[in-house]
């Protein structure tokens, strides 16, 4: 039996097959390429996204911690502070302060012990007096 195909065709049919499969591979590797970078660009969408969503949520807090801080120095203004004791704490404008001094020596308490107390009894540092009432 005498082969039909000559080795020059069988040469040339390899050499197509050849290029097909180079074409094929081309095409391929080119539709990987493509749809990794559109994944890319999908995964850098979703980053942006993400980006902007913090943006957002830091100006919001930023906001607040604005809003917290003009809060903080209103309520520690001391005319406020003032203005609270004198009208919600009934407190009055002290006659005078005494100063008490504690020695660094711890010593004990004398048997007449009122008389220490009563100096400073009814007065705060702030030189306000609490003024008692018969309801309370």
């Amino acid at each position: 039996m005498v082969s039909s195909v000559s080795s020059e065709e069988r040469r040339t049919r390899w050499d197509l097959r050849k290029v097909k499969l180079g074409v094929a591979a081309l095409v391929f590797l080119y539709a990987a390429l493509l749809l990794g970078l559109g994944g890319l660009r999908l995964y850098a969408m979703h980053l942006e996204f993400q980006l902007v969503s913090l943006e957002r949520e830091i100006d919001l807090l930023s906001r607040e911690d604005l809003k917290l801080a003009n809060e903080l120095v209103y309520l520690m203004s001391p005319d406020r502070i003032h203005r609270y004791a004198c009208e919600k704490l009934k407190m009055a404008h002290a006659n005078s302060l005494y100063v008490v001094v504690v020695p660094s020596i711890i010593q004990p308490l004398p048997k007449d012990e009122t008389s220490i107390l009563a100096k400073g009894e009814g007065k705060s540092a702030s030189g306000f007096t609490a003024m008692a009432n018969a309801e309370d």
